[in-house]
């Protein structure tokens, strides 16, 4: 009878208080540098350079990491991408003179829990850059209706048989099957 293994695809676990230096050597940064962040407890009605703090932002995997600066020992805090939307707007309700390029990073839905992000790099052109990364990042580790509809027009399951020489010497067969559930199956024989 052929052994079956399940490999489920999964979002990224994190990587908890890694320094920022080491954080930004890892080789699938998406984007790095200097934002503005306003502050989670800011109630303030107005927009302020004073509502925002700036702080050293790394993407990377599915996480958005922020540290005090670039050297600091673990971040303040990250919070992951999975959940938010890919449509990323600059923020016109929170600009400012001191603060004209914000942008926001907002949950595609209003359901699960998840913050809105006002942040806010000093040029107009790296404004545009970090909204490009974000939805790199994005749509890199999100499904999408878009990707499921696509996923639903393929066919269920495609086979392919691999062959290869097992440590005994005898040859061995696997038959990988992918649907579109998103779960790769293993089988040997």
């Amino acid at each position: 009878m052929p052994g079956r293994l399940l490999f489920k695809q999964s979002y990224p676990e994190p990587m908890e208080n890694v320094p920022a230096a080491s954080l930004s050597l890892e080789r699938d940064v998406t984007r790095l540098g200097w934002l503005y962040k306003k502050a989670g407890s800011s109630k303030i009605k107005f927009t302020s350079l004073s509502n925002y703090d700036k702080r050293y932002f790394i993407i990377l995997k599915g996480w958005v990491y922020y540290y005090k600066d670039d050297h600091s020992a673990a971040p303040q805090g990250y919070f992951s991408l999975e959940g938010y939307s890919n449509k990323i707007f600059p923020a016109e309700e929170e600009r400012c003179a001191a603060l004209q390029w914000v942008f926001k990073l907002y949950p595609k839905s209003s359901s699960n829990n998840k913050r809105t992000w006002y942040l806010a790099p000093e040029s107009e052109r790296s404004m545009n850059e970090w909204r490009e990364s974000f939805r790199i990042e994005i749509d890199k580790h999100n499904i999408t209706e878009s990707s499921l509809r696509a996923s639903r027009s393929l066919p269920e399951k495609r086979n392919s048989t691999l062959h290869m020489e097992a440590t005994e010497g005898r040859p061995q067969s696997f038959t990988i099957t992918q649907n579109t559930r998103f779960c790769n199956s293993v089988e040997t024989s």
